[in-house]
């Protein structure tokens, strides 16, 4: 992982850590080759929790984003969450805590 911002290009330092890595683990990865090398990016918030809940200005719109690396963790309690929210009008007390309105009117 590295620190680049919204950069989608692919860095020398970035894929020779991960080959390293992958070699340190798997010996004989040295002699394998690669076709490619993609980049996905990973949005964050800046207290590294997710932003989960309706907008205070569009009550109709509702987030759920910035769960950096754990999305694919995170998917299915956050798709229960929304759901809960969205369809049967249940809110969940750790909505409070990551509610998009921390970061101002949005």
């Amino acid at each position: 992982m590295e620190e680049v911002g919204f950069d989608e290009r692919a860095t020398v330092s970035g894929v020779r850590e991960l080959l390293d890595a992958t070699c340190a683990l798997i010996p004989g990865a040295a002699q394998a080759c690669f076709r490619t090398v993609r980049v996905g990016l990973r949005p964050a918030t800046a207290d590294n929790l997710p932003a989960i809940g309706p907008s205070r200005v569009l009550p109709r719109v509702v987030y759920a984003t910035g769960h950096f690396r754990n999305g694919i963790l995170l998917a299915p309690l956050t798709a229960a969450l929304i759901a809960d929210l969205i369809l049967d009008g249940k809110r969940d007390p750790a909505l409070d805590v990551m509610n998009p309105g921390r970061f101002g009117d949005c």
